[in-house]
């Protein structure tokens, strides 16, 4: 399934199919509608961090301003408060 994650969010070719992007039409369309999407290959948290901490560090490299996103996703995700403050390394 990694695969198939890497061909949507542009990190890999592929040899057959198309991909449309939230309605993308085109590669370029594709590229533009990739900067409204997120997704984790891997575990790529910081482990010294907090759930919270890595989703606002997250935030500001993808340019979101607001910070209430990250209680928003927390709460998609059904984190409560005190789950989000749990050290990354200490989540199995």
């Amino acid at each position: 399934m990694t695969t198939l994650f890497k061909a949507i969010l542009g990190l890999s070719t592929f040899e057959k199919g198309t991909i449309s992007i939230l309605g993308g039409k085109d590669e370029n369309e594709n590229r533009i509608n990739r900067q409204n999407i997120g997704f984790f290959v891997g575990s790529c948290f910081y482990d010294y961090l907090n759930g919270r901490e890595n989703l606002h560090y997250f935030r500001r490299l993808k340019g979101i301003e607001d910070k209430n996103e990250v209680d928003r996703v927390l709460e998609l995700v059904g984190l409560n408060n005190d789950a989000a403050k749990v050290p990354a390394k200490n989540i199995h």
